[in-house]
């Protein structure tokens, strides 16, 4: 019988990992063959690609899978100037191009436009059409209006999707989280359970509806 301390490099690297119980008991669809050295056998469909061949999956763990966001490849492929991409809160007066910008709704200082990145289903945000940076240099009218248009983009939500709860707020400078200088509130709607355990374990979101079927619902509601 081979000794434990004959068995090559590669077979005693693997048996040593997690999920790789050394044992020399075969089990079923895998395990040592007769004369066979080094770590059992696992069947094709617990097994995954290294860069050393096919190593055993972990009990209870699922080959890896894809999730398609396809509409992030705007965001790739989007006009860059040396500064960095374009400002994407800055849309103009051409209400014609509203649709492919995702702006819901315009008022008078501000605008409700779709996150195209969205945290959840019907994220909105709320943005002066001025492109500020601070937030002490919102005017008066640019502050009452805001605040005018997240009221409105509640309602909205409300009769759109019914959430149970919402989160709202800035995220002011890049160490809050910021990820355009140009000033807007996040509106995000929420539902009882709707992290489970994707975000937790996976690091990952799942987005149940498509951007612009989401748009065209949500803009009917305002």
């Amino acid at each position: 019988m081979t000794s434990p301390l004959s068995r090559p490099a590669r077979g005693r690297e693997l048996s040593r990992r997690p999920g790789f119980p050394e044992s020399s008991t075969p089990g079923p669809g895998g395990g040592r063959g007769k004369g066979e050295t080094g770590p059992p056998r696992a069947s094709p469909s617990r097994t995954r690609s290294t860069r050393r061949g096919r190593a055993r999956l972990p009990p209870g763990a699922a080959p890896r899978g894809n999730l398609w966001a396809p509409w992030r490849m705007e965001y790739i492929q989007a006009k860059r100037t040396p500064q960095g991409p374009s400002c994407f809160l800055c849309i103009g007066s051409d209400r014609r191009r509203d649709p492919e910008k995702l702006v819901v709704h315009r008022g008078s200082k501000c605008f409700v436009i779709l996150n195209a990145y969205p945290y959840n289903n019907g994220h909105l945000m709320v943005s002066p059409y001025r492109h500020v940076t601070d937030f002490d240099r919102l005017t008066p009218e640019e502050m009452r209006d805001l605040m005018a248009l997240t009221r409105r983009s509640i309602r909205a939500l409300r009769k759109w999707g019914h959430p149970q709860g919402f989160n709202v707020g800035f995220n002011l400078g890049p160490a809050a989280g910021a990820g355009e200088a140009h000033i807007h509130q996040h509106i995000v709607p929420r539902w009882v359970g709707d992290t489970s355990y994707m975000p937790v374990l996976g690091e990952t979101k799942m987005i149940v509806q498509h951007l612009r079927e989401t748009y065209r619902t949500l803009r009917e509601c305002f």
